[in-house]
Formats: structure tokens, sequence, C-alpha cells
């Protein structure tokens, strides 16, 4: 197979160029045996482009994930924050880079200069990549962050897929009922009016809709918009935000994905922060900032108060009741066994996957669900035009 590379020489440029090997891994290891350290490579037919990426999250993906590959390498971190702003020089995310880098070279430590660009690099991130310097094991680190980005945006990815086709669905269903409600009924209306039919209520029902949905669509939309606008202002109050997250919680079907996905999240990241040697206590005070939930947090926070008194985290846990018993188990395991750390990760992948089945099971259901209800609606609207004509049809 050949495949197309760029990588960085000794000194540090940036080179592109082919290799063929047997397979992926055997290319890093001839690029490395060159004495070349990899940062991108892909199948020949795809070429190599700069890197070049998104906002957010992407971007601290990228950074993250090239910064790993060159420390690992051995190289110093100057020269890794000098060979990542080359390669992201085209993008505005280049000069953020080089600045991380002036403040590396004035002496700054590495987590203090990231922590001049909070938009981007996140507490946790930056309490992983302090304990990451005092530790000296920055390399692993830079690669487990890397890792739990990936996932991350893995996850965020399969969920906004897994949507795109019932939206698709559903947009074009109403996109057919309300283009025959706005100009086909009208339409058979006038002729149905100068023939003088007696129209059954299936068809008057329809009329009526539709003169409603001409007399007050606009009024309509901006309703829902004015309802919009006042949940995101009324969301502001923490007394009904908090009623929304506690809703949240109780959902049916939903509520018992969404507490799966903050177990899955604080399990991973609360692994990340221990693993990587930050004390119990202030990973737990970090890993608060990752849940939005309100009712989650405070229940957080008071489990947080009595870790500080004594006692392990499974049986705080489980008395505040917030994560599936399941999860605690787990947890106690790991306390049990000194392997806190691995049980934590072990517990977020294997929510992942029941976020994943669940997402599945349920777009398995809502698919079939929107599309007999919206045909059920054209079946509706066609019928109501139907019956009138056929009766015409048999009088003559």
């Amino acid at each position: 197979m050949e495949f197309s590379y760029q990588a960085a020489n000794g000194r540090g440029r940036t080179i592109d160029g082919r290799i063929t090997a047997a397979n992926r891994a055997a290319a890093m290891g001839a690029l490395r045996s060159q004495g070349l350290i990899p940062l991108q490579l892909v199948e020949a037919q795809a070429s190599v482009p700069r890197v070049r990426r998104g906002k957010g999250h992407a971007d601290v993906l990228a950074f993250t994930q090239q910064m790993a590959t060159l420390t690992q390498a051995g190289l110093q971190l100057d020269r890794a924050l000098s060979i990542v702003a080359d390669l992201f020089q085209a993008d505005r995310l280049g000069t953020t880079i080089g600045a991380i880098r002036r403040d590396v070279r004035e002496g700054a430590a590495f987590s203090a200069a990231l922590a001049r660009h909070p938009r981007l690099f996140n507490r946790i991130y930056l309490n992983l990549v302090r304990a990451g310097e005092t530790g000296g094991v920055l390399p692993q680190v830079l690669e487990r962050l890397a890792q739990t980005l990936e996932e991350e945006k893995e996850l965020r990815a399969y969920v906004l897929g897994s949507l795109l086709y019932p939206a698709f669905v559903a947009g074009a269903s109403l996109c057919a009922v309300l283009v025959l409600l706005i100009w086909v009924i009208p339409s058979f209306e006038k002729i149905f009016a100068q023939l003088h039919l007696a129209l059954p209520g299936i068809t008057r029902t329809t009329i009526w809709f539709s003169h409603a949905l001409k007399s007050y669509g606009l009024w309509l939309v901006g309703g829902i918009a004015a309802a919009l606008a006042a949940l995101v202002r009324l969301r502001r109050n923490e007394a009904v935000r908090l009623a929304i997250d506690r809703a949240y919680l109780r959902l049916p079907l939903f509520g018992d994905l969404y507490v799966k996905m903050l177990t899955a999240r604080l399990a991973r990241t609360l692994a990340m922060l221990i693993g990587t040697g930050v004390p119990v206590l202030q990973a737990w005070n970090v890993v608060q900032e990752t849940v939005k939930n309100r009712v989650v947090t405070a229940a957080l926070k008071q489990a947080g108060q009595e870790i500080r008194e004594g006692g392990g985290i499974a049986r705080r846990l489980e008395a505040q009741d917030i994560l599936p018993r399941m999860a605690i188990q787990m947890i106690a395991v790991g306390e049990e066994t000194g392997e806190l750390s691995h049980m934590l990760d072990q517990v977020a992948r294997g929510y992942d996957g029941e976020v994943h089945r669940a997402i599945r099971n349920l777009l398995s259901l809502l698919e079939p669900v929107l599309i007999l209800v919206l045909t059920a609606m054209t079946f509706l609207i066609a019928l109501s035009i139907l019956i009138p004509v056929v009766s015409l049809t048999s009088g003559l």
C-alpha cells in the first residue's frame, strides 16, 4: 500500500512525501527508522493537506494530538510548539499557538501559558497538563487527553449523525404537508364551492386548518419564537433552571439515557485526573465543572463535602442516589483493589457503549413512528380531497 505522509525531521522542519508499506503500522515504523516523526499518514489516494480544523473542540483535539506525537518522540516542548505552530500557520489557531510558545520561551509553565487562552483550554485540561508537568509525564498526559477528546468527538458525531436521517424525513414530510395545506387545499376548495358540493367533516376540518395556517401562520411562527426566547430568559433564573434540570432526569426513556451520558462523562474525567496524579479532592472539585445539570452538581458538591470528612467515593455517591447502581458498585471495587482510575475508565467505556445502544434503539423506534405519523397526516389530507371528488364522479 502507498501512503502520503507529513512528518517532522530532526531539525523540526515539516516534510511531505509518499511511502510504500504493507500497512499503516509498517509505514509509521519505516518513517521513524528514517529519523522522521510522523504527523499525518493517510492512504495515497487522499492527499495530505496542511492541518486545517474548525473551531473549539476540533482545534483543541488537533493541537493535543500533534503535541502528544511530538513530545512522545522526545522533542523539547519549545521545538514541538514551533512545529505545531507551523502546521497551523494558515489558521487562526496558529497565532494562539505562537503566543503559547512565546510564553513558554519566556519561562512560563506550559499549563500557565495554556491558561491564558480559557476559550480553548478549560480547567480540566489545564489540571491534567499541570499534573503531567509536576509528575514528569506530560507526553503520556497529552496522549490520554487526545484519546479522550477523540472519543468525545466520535460520540457527538454518532449522535448527530444518527439524528440526521429522522430530521430529514420529518422536515421533508412537514414541507409536503404545508404545501398541501397552503396551496393544494385552497385550489380544491374553490372547485368544491363552484360545484356546490356538500363536504364531509374531514374535508371541512382540513379546509379550516388551511385557512388557519394561511391567516395565522406567521403569528404562529412568531409565537413559537417568542416562547423559545422566553424559555431562554427563564433558564437564567436559578429556580427555573433547577426545575428543568430535575425534569431532564425524570423524562421517560430519555431521562435514563441522559443519566448514562452524565455518568460516562463524569467517570471519564475523574479517571483522567486521578490517573495522572491529581489528588482525589482536587479532582472532585474539577470534575463538578463537567456536569451542567444543577441537580447532579449539587449532589456532587454534597458528596465532596462528605468525602473530605472521611469515607469512600462509592459510599458517598450511593447516599446521593444520582448515578446508576452498577457504576457505584464498580467504583467501590476500584477503591477496594486500589485500581480506582482503571475502574472509572471501565465505567466510562461501559456507559458509552450503553449510550450508543440506547440511541440506536430509540432511533429504530423513532424512525417508523415519524414515518407513520407524517404519512398518516398526508393520507388524511389526500383523503379529504378524494372523498368529495369520488362522490361527485359517482353522482354523475
